[in-house]
């Protein structure tokens, strides 16, 4: 099985050579994926029946899920965590279906600040929601 840092390790590698709209257009993909697959591991890993109860296709399922997970908590950082994820999806279908819309090398650092943040706010609730045992 894949790990998803390895979607990112290899895109901030990409990055150093690719100057290419094609290659922008990859790199906003994989850091979204790879956000995505985290997210969706901790929540099946500590939320598994929150996530088994939300209803919703597999990326707007893990936005609802921060977004129950909010009102039951009631902690705004998991909305946060659902938002930032929501608006790198954003971009990713940007990326994937909008090729009449140009993505510039200075797009990538801004996108790339989503994908940290996230990456930020996972970590931060893994630590004040630890696992079940």
């Amino acid at each position: 099985m894949i790990d998803p840092c390895q979607f990112a390790e290899q895109m901030a590698g990409l990055k150093e050579w690719a100057d290419n709209e094609a290659a922008y257009r990859t790199i906003i993909g994989r850091w979204y994926y790879a956000a995505y697959h985290h997210v969706k591991t901790w929540l099946e890993q500590r939320f598994a029946n929150e996530l088994a109860d939300t209803d919703g296709h597999s990326h707007e399922k893990i936005t609802l899920c921060c977004n129950t997970l909010q009102r039951k908590h009631m902690d705004l950082e998991f909305s946060k965590l659902g938002r930032l994820l929501s608006n790198l999806k954003t971009e990713r279908v940007k990326a994937d279906y909008l090729l009449d819309l140009s993505f510039q090398p200075f797009d990538v650092p801004r996108i790339r600040l989503i994908y940290k943040d996230i990456i930020r706010q996972l970590t931060h609730l893994k630590n004040k929601y630890p696992p079940n045992n």
